[in-house]
């Protein structure tokens, strides 16, 4: 080729090049987003935006890219993998999300925040995600990685943090965001729970117990708190076409988990209630059938005075001081609180719980 239409050539592409790269971004079609297979958990994904940081992602068997769909962002304490979806995809199913983990925010680490920023960021630019529908998870160091994340998201009005084994900050929190927390009778960091909760703002978060020492919660509790941020959402939701169809089919979902547990387990089935309610602020939802029927049962009444003796007993021994896992740990006052309060409540489902709540938090 001639040199003089060779420079031409190469003038008139570098020329276009410029104009691309001080061109605008639109924002990406559905043929942009990342193509994976829907049901199942992703191989790894390098966050385009900086390859040294990478997560995995599972995309419910509902997904398809033509909509906005809500993520939830998952961090554990000694880095993810894909099995670390595991617990959470029954919730995935259930609330129709997104769902994404850090491999390499742990523990320890001195740049846990950037992998988690770079994530969030990856997945909101290639997959078609609902920024007013974020949501963060984690276990131990990974549910303060949550909070953070729910700190640095303040301004956008983060939806909510499902928190297991580990508190926040609320003063940074958003009094938008809901949290659902999970902590183990025996967790160290019980008093720390505690505390956090004591200072939210929002109105509608809730910590929950479950017999255990500082680990993660089983899927039934996390598709539970999944399935009690979503409700919180749904609430506060517009009234349009497609808000009132999500709505309905979720209300739809929670009234079979508690007709399927009205017979056999009534205490399940009062708090799948409970939640029902949470989704909505007409009475006629506060005071449905199934849930006025459930208070008359015996069973349910009990558990019910049961719970609240629970949140007394946290307020009182835990809600304290966060450091009380080194300085007032496993008291005699607390001893005798639980073994009254078990006995109290031994015909329901919360008697070895208040057991091991006046026992000794268990360190790692």
């Amino acid at each position: 080729m001639d040199k003089r239409v060779w420079g031409i050539v190469v003038g008139v592409a570098w020329c276009l090049c410029a104009q691309a790269a001080t061109k605008p971004l639109g924002k990406p079609s559905a043929s942009d987003f990342l193509k994976l297979d829907v049901g199942v958990k992703s191989e790894e994904i390098s966050c385009g935006n900086n390859p040294k940081w990478s997560y995995f992602v599972y995309l419910p068997k509902a997904y398809s890219p033509d909509r906005k769909w809500p993520v939830l962002f998952i961090m554990s304490p000694v880095g993810g993998n894909a099995a670390t979806m595991d617990r959470y995809i029954p919730g995935a199913e259930m609330n129709q999300w997104i769902l994404a983990v850090s491999v390499q925010s742990k523990n320890g680490d001195d740049v846990t925040e950037e992998p988690i920023t770079a994530m969030v960021e990856d997945v909101c630019t290639r997959l078609p995600a609902d920024t007013k529908r974020l949501y963060s998870s984690g276990m131990s160091g990974g549910a303060r990685m949550a909070f953070w994340l729910s700190e640095q998201m303040k301004s956008k009005g983060f939806a909510g943090v499902l928190a297991c084994g580990a508190g926040g900050t609320p003063e940074k929190m958003s009094s938008k965001t809901a949290v659902f927390g999970l902590c183990g009778s025996n967790c160290f960091n019980r008093w720390d729970m505690a505390c956090t909760f004591k200072d939210l703002k929002n109105g509608s978060s809730r910590l929950r117990f479950f017999v255990g020492n500082h680990t993660w919660a089983d899927a039934g509790m996390i598709t539970y708190g999944m399935a009690w941020l979503n409700a919180c959402t749904l609430k506060s939701m517009p009234q349009l076409n497609a808000a009132i169809a999500e709505k309905n089919r979720f209300i739809g979902l929670v009234q079979d988990e508690i007709s399927r547990s009205a017979e056999s387990d009534p205490e399940k089935a009062y708090e799948w209630a409970i939640c029902l309610s949470q989704a909505s602020s007409a009475p006629s939802v506060a005071k449905s059938p199934q849930l006025v029927a459930l208070l008359k049962n015996p069973k349910v009444q009990a558990y019910v005075s049961a719970m609240k003796d629970v949140d007394q007993f946290v307020k009182r021994h835990f809600a304290t001081d966060p450091m009380d896992y080194k300085n007032n740990n496993g008291t005699e006052a607390a001893k005798r609180d639980a073994e009254r309060l078990a006995a109290k409540n031994k015909d329901t489902c919360l008697a070895e719980l208040f057991t091991r709540m006046g026992e000794p938090a268990v360190k790692p």
